[in-house]
C-alpha cells in the first residue's frame, strides 16, 4: 500500500502551474483533457474567461484563489484517474470512495482472486478464505458476513465499504443455481418457492454445520425430499 500513498502524495505540475494569475485556469483545463474529464475542461476556461475580464478590478484576487483552490481540491481525483485501477489500493476510506466515483465498484461476488489481492489489498490468506468459501457455494451479502465467514478483521471495515457491493440476485438467480441454499435467509428461500419448513430446516443446518457441497448433501444433511427444492437447479 505504500506505493498508492507515495503516488497520492504527488502534486502534479499543473497544479503549481494554477498559481499563475489571470492563465492559471488553463491548467485545470489541461488536467481535465488528461483525465478525460470535461467538466473540469470547461470550468477551467470560465475561471480562465472571469480572471482575464476581471483584471482590472480588486475582484480578480478572489478568482485567482479559487482557481488554486480548484486545483488543490482536484489534485487527489485527478491522480485517482489517471492511476490504473491495478495500481490503486484504497488506503483509507475517502480514497476508497475516489476510487469507486472514478473507477466503479467491485463485486465481492464475481471478482477474481487477484481483484480482491490487488483491487481491494485484502492480504492473500484472506483472498484464499474467500475464494474458498464462493466455490463452496458461499454468496456473500454484506462486509458482515466478509469478516464472520471469511475471517476478515474489523479494521478492514470502513476502509472497504465504499469500495464494495454484493449483487448476489444477478450471480444466481434462484430459478438457476441450487446455490442460494448457502447463503439466502428464510424469507428469501421461501420466495424461491421453497416450503417454510424446509426454508427452516435448510438454514438451520446450514448454520449448524456449515455450507452445502452439493443438493445431494442437502438431501442427506436435512432429510427433505428433492422434489422441494429441486426446481432451483443443477448449475
Amino acid at each position: 500500500m505504500s506505493s498508492t500513498y507515495n503516488w497520492l502524495k504527488q502534486t502534479p505540475n499543473w497544479v503549481w502551474w494554477s498559481l499563475f494569475p489571470h492563465l492559471g485556469g488553463l491548467a485545470i483545463c489541461y488536467a481535465g483533457y488528461r483525465a478525460r474529464t470535461f467538466p473540469w475542461v470547461a470550468l477551467g476556461l470560465g475561471v480562465t474567461a472571469g480572471a482575464i475580464a476581471l483584471s482590472g478590478s480588486s475582484l480578480v484576487t478572489l478568482v485567482w484563489l479559487g482557481q488554486v483552490g480548484v486545483a488543490l481540491y482536484l489534485r487527489k481525483s485527478f491522480l485517482i484517474k489517471i492511476c490504473p485501477k491495478s495500481q490503486l489500493l484504497p488506503v483509507d476510506r475517502p480514497t476508497a470512495q475516489l476510487i469507486a466515483r472514478h473507477h466503479g465498484k467491485i463485486d465481492v461476488n464475481k471478482c477474481s482472486k487477484h481483484e480482491l489481492v490487488y483491487h481491494l489489498g485484502l492480504p492473500i490468506v484472506y483472498a484464499n478464505q474467500i475464494d474458498r468459501l464462493r466455490q463452496r457455494g458461499m454468496i456473500f451479502a454484506n462486509l458482515d458476513q466478509l469478516i464472520s465467514q471469511g475471517g476478515l478483521p474489523v479494521s478492514y471495515l470502513e476502509r472497504l465499504e465504499p469500495l464494495v457491493m454484493f449483487d448476489r440476485q444477478s450471480l444466481i438467480p434462484p430459478e438457476q443455481s441450487w446455490q442460494c441454499l448457502n447463503s439466502f435467509s428464510v424469507e428469501e428461500l421461501i420466495t424461491c418457492g421453497v416450503s417454510p419448513e424446509a426454508a427452516v430446516k435448510i438454514v438451520a443446518e446450514r448454520e449448524r454445520n456449515g455450507l452445502y457441497d452439493s443438493l445431494a448433501a442437502v438431501n442427506t444433511r436435512t432429510k427433505i425430499p428433492f422434489h422441494q427444492f429441486s426446481h432451483l437447479g443443477y448449475s
